[in-house]
């Protein structure tokens, strides 16, 4: 009889029999290839994951090491840089020669405040005239020296900085006088005293002094002697100013009038200095009733000459007309005989005998054609504008820009104020 482990056994063979052995060998061969298939896809996998990881470490490592050599090459780029820009300036990078070069500079700013005491507000601060300095510098082709000289004559003449042309007026001054020759005390002078006497503006004593500039263009009047000019000029005008019913036209039309009348007594050979004392003298409102006689005889009726002392307009044709009857005057005195008449004569019509002696061998046509020349050349500011031209750049503008250029680059490092 057969035991339960055999009838076990007779049904698992009954149920193996019922299939092909093949299918299973198959089957088996498959599920190997699977598994073999699917391990070698697993190895794969990691060693691909391994290998990326590694590439990207790789490649962050290389970005990294370029980075810090980027930045080592951009500092000494930086500092290539500032060797250049700063080198020239005579700029050192050490903090001690920053330190040394900046007190330096403080320094100079100080005896800039120190210079300008005269030209401080009512509490002595001097801010304004110096920052008023460096403006007037940028704007002209004058030195440091000759807007710092040209601010303290203005200060000098009486025009506080405060004032709203002193700006305008200083730059004025400073390029004629580096373009002329002419000292800033007499530009100075002149253009403030007019200013502050009668209130004549800016544009008239611009004017004016342009006039005066005109002697040195072609005339014969060198830079001193237009200087001395200007003075007598200056003390006509501020004795005839307070009749003139249009101040800046009546000093205006008496500049050119006196400078036209000088430049065509030059040109007869008469000094600059006898032209300038015979214009101030029939000029001078205190010898107006001594000087009647003369005028007469120059043909000017009284009527002219109260126009002269007061009517816009009147200043030129009175000063023409006197210009233009000297040369027949002069005449007629040179042919009295007599020495000693003669030159009394001179003396009680208020002439200079050497200036009748030469101002005889001219002629009207002479003295007209002259003054014509020397009016076209006065026109508005045109002889400032033709000296301003010719004017070269002050030399030590150089040294002081690059003085200018080295304070923007170190003042945020400031000491003392």
């Amino acid at each position: 009889m057969a035991t339960g482990q055999d009838q076990t056994l007779e049904a698992f063979i009954k149920i193996i029999s019922q299939y092909d052995i093949s299918d299973f060998t198959k089957g088996s061969a498959r599920i190997r290839a699977d598994a073999s298939s699917t391990g070698a896809t697993i190895s794969k996998t990691w060693g691909t994951a391994a290998r990326d990881s590694e590439k990207a470490a790789n490649t962050m490592s290389a970005n990294l090491s370029k980075a810090f050599d980027n930045i080592g090459k951009g500092a000494d780029k930086a500092r290539g840089l500032l060797d250049k820009v700063l080198g020239p300036l005579g700029i050192g990078l050490g903090v001690g020669a920053l330190i040394k070069q900046s007190f330096a500079l403080n320094q100079t700013i100080l005896g800039w405040h120190n210079s300008f005491r005269s030209l401080s507000d009512a509490t002595g601060d001097t801010s304004k005239a110096v920052s008023t300095m460096t403006a007037v510098w940028d704007k002209t082709g004058a030195s440091l020296q000759t807007v710092q000289s040209t601010m303290q004559s203005m200060g000098a003449h009486g025009l506080p900085v405060a004032n709203k042309e002193f700006k305008d007026m200083a730059i004025f001054i400073a390029n004629v006088s580096n373009a002329s020759g002419i000292s800033t005390d007499a530009l100075a002078g002149f253009t403030v005293g007019l200013n502050q006497m009668y209130g004549t503006s800016l544009k008239a004593t611009r004017q004016i002094t342009s006039s005066m500039l005109a002697l040195g263009d072609g005339f014969g009047f060198t830079g001193p002697q237009v200087e001395a000019f200007m003075k007598s000029t200056q003390g006509a005008l501020e004795k005839m100013g307070a009749f003139f019913d249009n101040v800046d036209a009546g000093m205006k039309d008496m500049a050119k009038g006196m400078a036209a009348g000088a430049a065509a007594m030059k040109q007869l050979g008469v000094s600059a200095q006898t032209a300038g004392n015979f214009m101030t003298n029939i000029l001078d409102p205190d010898k107006i009733n001594e000087h009647m006689h003369l005028f007469a005889r120059m043909g000017i009726n009284y009527q002219e000459t109260m126009d002269m002392m007061d009517k816009e307009g009147g200043q030129l044709p009175f000063i023409e007309k006197a210009m233009k009857s000297l040369p027949e005057l002069s005449k007629q005195i040179m042919e009295i005989k007599n020495p000693i008449a003669r030159a009394s004569f001179a003396k009680k019509m208020g002439l200079d005998l050497q200036m009748v002696k030469k101002a005889a061998k001219g002629t009207r046509e002479e003295i007209a054609g002259m003054m014509e020349e020397y009016k076209n050349k006065a026109k508005d500011e045109e002889a400032v504008k033709k000296k301003q031209e010719k004017a070269k750049a002050d030399q030590a503008r150089f040294d002081e820009a690059l003085m200018f250029l080295k304070m923007n680059a170190l003042m945020p490092i400031e000491f003392c104020k």
